[in-house]
């Protein structure tokens, strides 16, 4: 009989440690995922400001700027594509003018479910 309590003994003490280094384990990731995000929260407000980003340069002539709608892209599209790379350019500190000539698909993406899939399992805690 004294084995069969030896046996027990030892497996729940095992169990008990186990379960209590992993309960450490998820306390301690969960505070060093919030330092991190609380230091990107921090980061980003001290970047953006309440300032709108100003775009400067010359402006592009308006025959540069119409586009044939090609490959199913309509006028909206490319305007909005145009928009998107100047406040890109303008948040990293490019103030030099610049045109589109071509818009294209970029090859060997990602499934748009599998990037989804991808950003939810590696955000921050």
């Amino acid at each position: 009989m004294s084995s069969w309590a030896e046996f027990f003994n030892v497996a729940i003490t095992g169990i008990v440690v186990v379960f209590i280094a992993l309960v450490v384990l998820i306390i301690i990731v969960s505070i060093v995922g919030k330092i991190f995000s609380s230091l990107d929260t921090k980061k980003n407000s001290n970047s953006t400001g309440n300032d709108q980003p100003k775009v400067t340069g010359s402006p592009v002539p308006a025959d540069t700027v119409a586009m044939e709608a090609e490959d199913g892209l309509t006028d909206e599209v490319v305007a909005a594509i145009t928009a998107a790379i100047a406040c890109v350019m303008t948040e990293n500190g490019v103030t030099k003018p610049f045109r589109v000539k071509s818009i294209q698909r970029a090859g060997n993406s990602r499934n748009v479910w599998n990037m989804a899939g991808l950003l939810e399992n590696t955000r921050p805690f």
